[in-house]
């Protein structure tokens, strides 16, 4: 009674103010009884109050808002802990960094997977500094994810972290994945930092290109990248727009087809083809009117697809006639 008598005070406008125990008592309270919204306004409260939060109240604090998709809410507690000295240190554990990450991933939040990614970077170096060791690693697959959040959302932080985390998982035992490469190829593209994405591309086969199984893997679904160097030629360049296009994103793809026209690479039809043709199922048709003038550049006829188009715009009448 006492602690709810103190936090009562507080919103009436009486002059006592709860300590951080009573904060911690009730928030935590709060979260068990499903008042998530009444639950953040006190944290919100017990750090304008300068008050350490207990790892109790912030591990409680990330699984109720998680549960209940209150990412945003949870971003702004985050950062505000991450500022003040007393909080910063606050962090949730190894699983429930991971389930953060993939929650904040599915969601496209891209400050948030950022966070998680943080508090893993956190665990590894504790880990590596422990005695004995504990060598924590980030799974790579996650880290495609990660990569992949960071193209939609053009989010090049986002993008550094991932990269970073991945070889400090990997402790130089062995490079990155092919298709991880091709994951940090397609969020640079979209970021427009094309130097930067062939110069990975020349990085992915140097590394990897003399590896049957790697071979294996990169023949499908892109294009082979042998013969590639540094300087981007039309075989990279079509490399690109594949992987805008299987990150279902035509305005990307189309800026790569202009790029490569202006350094004087000209790209297949079939490229053409399949930038257009994403272009109509993402119902983007400036984006669709913009290749058909690029090809009309090149001399590229792209014919018609009214069969497909027929197709995939069909709609079914489920009615019975009676």
């Amino acid at each position: 009674m006492g602690v709810l008598s103190n936090l009562g005070m507080l919103q009436s406008g009486k002059e006592s103010q709860p300590d951080e125990e009573s904060y911690d008592l009730v928030i935590s309270m709060l979260f068990r009884q499903d008042q998530i919204d009444t639950a953040l306004k006190y944290i919100d409260l017990a750090l304008k109050s300068g008050y350490m939060l207990s790892t109790r109240v912030f591990v409680d604090c990330i699984q109720s808002c998680v549960s209940k998709q209150r990412l945003e809410s949870l971003v702004m507690i985050i950062e505000k802990c991450k500022a003040m000295d007393q909080n910063k240190a606050l962090s949730p554990n190894w699983s429930l960094c991971q389930n953060l990450a993939e929650v904040a991933i599915l969601n496209d939040n891209s400050k948030l997977t950022f966070l998680a990614l943080g508090f893993m970077a956190r665990w590894i170096q504790l880990g590596e500094n422990g005695r004995p060791p504990v060598y924590h690693s980030v799974d790579e697959g996650l880290v495609i994810s990660a990569l992949a959040t960071a193209a939609r959302t053009y989010d090049s932080t986002l993008l550094e972290a991932s990269w970073a985390i991945l070889k400090r998982s990997l402790r130089e035992k062995r490079p990155p994945k092919p298709e991880t490469y091709l994951a940090k190829i397609n969020a640079l593209a979209s970021l427009g930092n094309l130097q930067s994405a062939f110069s990975t591309l020349s990085e992915l086969e140097r590394i990897h290109a003399s590896s049957a199984a790697a071979e294996e893997d990169l023949l499908s679904p892109f294009t082979s990248l042998y013969s590639l160097g540094v300087k981007p030629n039309a075989m990279s360049y079509s490399l690109l727009v594949d992987a805008h296009l299987i990150n279902r994103d035509p305005k990307a793809a189309l800026s790569v087809l202009n790029a490569m026209v202006e350094a004087g690479f000209e790209p297949s039809k079939d490229t053409l083809k399949k930038v257009k043709r994403r272009c109509i199922r993402e119902i983007d048709y400036d984006s669709s009117d913009q290749v058909s003038s690029l090809a009309k550049q090149c001399k590229i006829v792209l014919g018609t697809e009214n069969r497909r188009n027929i197709l995939f715009n069909l709609t079914y009448n489920t009615e019975y006639v009676s």
